[in-house]
């Protein structure tokens, strides 16, 4: 049944006559890139976002090897490091810290790459298929469409202003290529099973693309599931249904194990973690597991309409504040309905429509929804990851906009009078053109965005802190504390209490910082979710101990500490847990506690290894006379690096530490006098 259908987009089975055309580029070139490039270059007053600076802090370093391969292999975005990425932001080592706009540049030109990559697909598609179109120069148009669709996407432009999203392009550059090239290796093929040979260069092909594309960001693994699809709705009539020999039947386990094995592989990391997962869930994103399925179908039906019909004051970063739903609601459940509803739908007009277009058009609909749920399969399912990301979409969007596209051409073969589908396809781009420079102009304006964003997402903890910081910046100081504390009381916020603190040691009297710290302890009892209390802690915690905080002496800020590491939410975030020992270790410095230094010390590396906090341990070791334990520490950390590349790293710049540390024990030891010698 469903094989009848999917023939009507299964006739990919030769190489194209003619070569890809160079219109799409040159017109691109010359008009579409650079009008693109206007709008975004609207947000050129952007400044940096929450993640920016602790993944990219390390480009300050980067002039040396050493600072090089710390900061490419050091990465802690995603398990894999994305050094990929990581490579990428070297090349604008002169923008930071004070560039943002620089670096936004070059991932605006990788957009354009990726649209390009995304024409090249569509026309492959398209051109090698009598039943999506007829003729090559239609083909070219509406893949030129889809390119210019997906390009002006207003959803993608918090991936594309946020410094650190650039993963999320470079990650999508290498699944759009190995797409590219899978198409056309298939085509060699012409359409039916592959060859031994042939599956070998696409494996090779499949492997290379797709580990840049995971190492550049770990949803690049989904290109698997990309392949399969490809495969069914573009290749299957060349082998379904004939007689298998062994090369078929290998191609099919391959083809059944690709379409299975990111959902596979979630399952099982799903049951291996699963204690693991439910905590992180609890303690350090304050919700239930599947509190988080709950709300993710809910969130699928936004991204759609975001996707279609963007209201660009509703796009932005700050979406941590998303409501949150259980599966006592009828929210998840009207979601479910509603893609049922629209696959079943599609699924309707695929079997059941008179015309081959409209049959095309149900099947088109069916492959959209499938490619949108396939992008989403790693990072809205099961991982404790933040409940919504504009970003998300970036590759998940490309099969609705296939869709679109279809429909509009649909529109044109059915529609009495043409005009009328081309008009509506003007006013569409139009909308969608006006809406993205709506966004761009307000990222341009990030004290005004900080204002609407907050208005819009009122329960933000980072809409909150962004608004606090640009009042004290201008000065208005009054409205920022009136601003914080209304926060602070309503949401129970201790990010922001920790934030204020210092701003309250510089500002306000000795009384109300004293009953802020007070209210600040009671705050911290009633903490759900950590990852917000390193904001302000290094800042109050240099108040404290530069004597600039008359009501709260370092007894008290000790005592705080310690109270933070009591809370089960704070122990389980090792990286938020480490930024505490890190305060204890200059308290205990502050007092001439020495041995305590370095004990906290030891505990802020094992949290969170970087190589900055194991020099300053063996440093001090050794200003402490304690040489063995120094050599010995160096030993350790070297051992347990977190990867290869960075153990190679640190063992260049350490050992020469460590043989500076063994001369001068060598030389303590030939200075002693004979008789204080041991044997």
């Amino acid at each position: 049944m469903i094989e009848k259908g999917i023939d009507l987009m299964n006739s990919l089975r030769s190489e194209p006559r003619n070569s890809e055309s160079g219109l799409f580029l040159f017109v691109a070139a010359v008009i579409v890139f650079p009008g693109v490039y206007w709008i975004y270059s609207l947000a050129q007053g952007l400044t940096w976002q929450f993640d920016d600076l602790i993944n990219l802090k390390g480009l300050s370093d980067v002039s040396s090897r050493t600072g090089l391969v710390n900061f490419v292999f050091g990465g802690i975005a995603g398990p894999l490091g994305r050094p990929v990425s990581l490579i990428t932001f070297v090349a604008n080592y002169a923008d930071w810290p004070g560039n943002p706009w620089g670096i936004v540049q070059l991932t605006l030109v990788l957009h354009a790459i990726n649209s390009a990559l995304v024409f090249l697909l569509a026309r492959r598609i398209l051109l090698s298929s009598h039943h999506l179109v007829n003729g090559s120069v239609l083909a070219e148009r509406l893949a030129a469409l889809v390119a210019v669709l997906w390009l002006i996407l207003p959803i993608h432009a918090s991936s594309a202003l946020m410094p650190v999203q650039r993963m999320t392009h470079v990650s999508a550059f290498f699944v759009l290529l190995a797409l590219y090239g899978y198409m056309v290796l298939r085509q060699h093929q012409g359409g039916s099973v592959p060859t031994l040979a042939g599956m070998a260069n696409i494996a090779i092909w499949l492997i290379v693309t797709g580990l840049a594309a995971a190492f550049a960001k770990e949803n690049g693994v989904t290109v698997i599931t990309f392949v399969f699809l490809l495969e069914v709705f573009c290749f299957s009539s060349g082998w379904r249904g004939r007689q298998m020999g062994g090369a078929g039947w290998l191609w099919r386990i391959w083809l059944m194990l690709a379409g299975s094995a990111v959902a596979l592989a979630m399952v099982w990391y799903a049951a291996a973690n699963w204690n693991v997962i439910t905590e992180n869930f609890k303690l350090y994103r304050g919700y239930a597991w599947n509190e988080h399925i709950a709300t993710q179908f809910v969130i699928t039906i936004e991204y759609f309409r975001q996707i279609v019909l963007p209201r660009s004051a509703l796009l932005g970063p700050f979406h941590d504040n998303h409501t949150l739903y259980d599966w006592s609601m009828a929210a998840p459940y009207w979601a479910i309905v509603a893609w049922c509803v629209f696959l079943s739908s599609a699924f309707w007009l695929a079997r059941k429509a008179l015309t081959p277009s409209t049959r095309t058009l149900g099947w088109t609909g069916i492959a959209a929804v499938l490619w949108f749920f396939s992008a989403h399969q790693v990072e809205s399912t099961i991982i404790p990851l933040e409940l919504y990301f504009e970003h998300r979409n970036y590759l998940a969007g490309l099969g609705i906009c296939f869709w679109l596209v279809l429909l509009f051409n649909h529109g044109v073969q059915v529609a009495r009078k043409k005009v009328v589908p081309y008009v509506l396809a003007v006013l569409y781009l139009s909308y969608l053109i006006f809406s993205l420079q709506q966004v761009t102009s307000l990222w341009g304006q990030p004290i005004l965005a900080h204002d609407l964003w907050q208005k819009n997402h009122p329960s933000s903890i980072r809409a909150a802190q962004s608004v606090i910081q640009d009042a004290v910046s201008l000065g208005f100081h009054d409205a920022a504390f009136s601003f914080a504390d209304e926060f602070i009381e309503k949401f129970d916020a201790v990010d922001v209490a920790i934030q204020m603190m210092p701003l309250r040691c510089r500002y306000r009297s000795e009384s109300e910082q004293k009953e802020s710290f007070d209210t600040l302890l009671q705050q911290v009892e009633k903490m759900r979710t950590p990852g917000g209390i390193p904001t302000g802690l290094a800042a109050f915690g240099e108040a404290v101990r530069d004597g600039a905080c008359a009501g709260v002496d370092e007894a008290q800020y000790h005592y705080f500490l310690q109270r933070l590491l009591l809370r089960p939410q704070v122990q389980h975030a090792t990286r938020v847990r480490h930024h505490v020992y890190y305060e204890l270790a200059l308290m205990a410095k502050n007092k001439k506690n020495m041995s305590g230094y370095i004990d906290y010390l030891q505990l802020t590396f094992w949290d969170f290894p970087t190589i900055s906090v194991a020099q300053i341990v063996a440093a001090t070791l050794f200003q402490e006379q304690r040489i063995d334990e120094a050599i010995d520490w160096i030993d350790r950390v070297i051992e347990h690096a977190p990867n290869r590349s960075l153990r190679m790293s640190w063992s260049m710049t350490l050992r020469s530490m460590r043989d500076a540390l063994l001369g001068i024990q060598q030389s303590l030891i030939e200075a002693r006098p004979p008789q204080e010698i041991e044997f």
